[in-house]
């Protein structure tokens, strides 16, 4: 078995926050053997210095690391935000180790974390089982209001790994890559995502409710979500950024982003 994380980032800010998740990444213990690291970064901004330090900087962070191995550092152009990293980065991946054998942990930079050992095996252990096809971090069973159309329970995909015989299907026609409007990205591209691992035939799962299966014909039910489902990931290994401000690694990152946004305004 081969180990990979895709981690999708922009050069819109200084990349501090994703070190801050290097940091975390080698803090805990993933649970399985070496994971080889593939950064795809979304050009928001044009291609400078700054990039280029980024990605040396992200080069040594990982030199003397036993457990993760920095692959590759891709960069390509923001159309498809997310999707199309993730697409580019599964290119990358299949053109030099193929997919077969290969679990693959996707994350972007509103996965905070991890912040507990296991993260890796947290996910891949709940994918091995027969008729599950994606895992997330948490599954969203409640109607989106500015899209305008009843939605089905889907994984949200600021985490989550897909099973490796899907990927070559997927990534014939990955969704969402040439959408830039946020309501088509969530709409095209993270309902879709679940919708067509569920039309193959397999079911969604999360490790906010790890025996809450959900296929084609599991129904909304706001019943089981009270909130947010985002908010419920405070518990869990990976922590959406709504809930993690307060958290001491992270505080420090939030705190001096305030105090640069104020003197920006003075």
């Amino acid at each position: 078995m081969t180990f990979f994380m895709l981690y999708a980032t922009a050069n819109d800010d200084d990349y501090s926050l994703d070190f801050l998740h290097f940091n975390q990444m080698k803090k805990f213990v993933s649970g399985v053997d070496v994971i080889k690291l593939v950064l795809v970064v979304s050009l928001v901004a044009e291609k400078s210095h700054k990039d280029a330090q980024f990605e040396l900087a992200a080069k040594k962070k990982f030199a003397s690391s036993n457990s993760i191995k920095l692959d590759s550092v891709i960069f390509k152009t923001n159309v498809g935000r997310d999707f199309s990293s993730v697409a580019t980065g599964l290119a990358y991946i299949k053109k030099n180790y193929g997919f077969n054998e290969s679990f693959i942990l996707i994350r972007n930079r509103s996965a905070y974390g991890p912040f507990s050992n296991n993260w890796f095996s947290d996910f891949k252990d709940l994918l091995t089982q027969s008729e599950i096809g994606m895992v997330g971090a948490t599954l969203n069973f409640l109607e989106h209001p500015d899209i305008g159309k009843r939605v089905r329970p889907h994984v949200q995909t600021y985490v989550y790994m897909i099973k490796p015989c899907l990927l070559d299907g997927l990534l014939e026609d990955f969704p969402a890559t040439n959408c830039e409007n946020r309501l088509q990205l969530i709409d095209q591209g993270e309902i879709k995502l679940s919708e067509l691992v569920c039309t193959a035939g397999f079911k969604l799962l999360s490790l906010q409710f790890p025996t809450q299966k959900v296929g084609r014909d599991t129904p909304n039910s706001e019943k089981i979500l009270e909130r947010d489902p985002r908010d419920y990931s405070a518990k869990l290994v990976f922590k959406h950024r709504n809930v993690v401000k307060f958290y001491p690694s992270f505080l420090k990152f939030f705190l001096l982003k305030a105090i640069k946004k104020l003197v920006g305004i003075f």
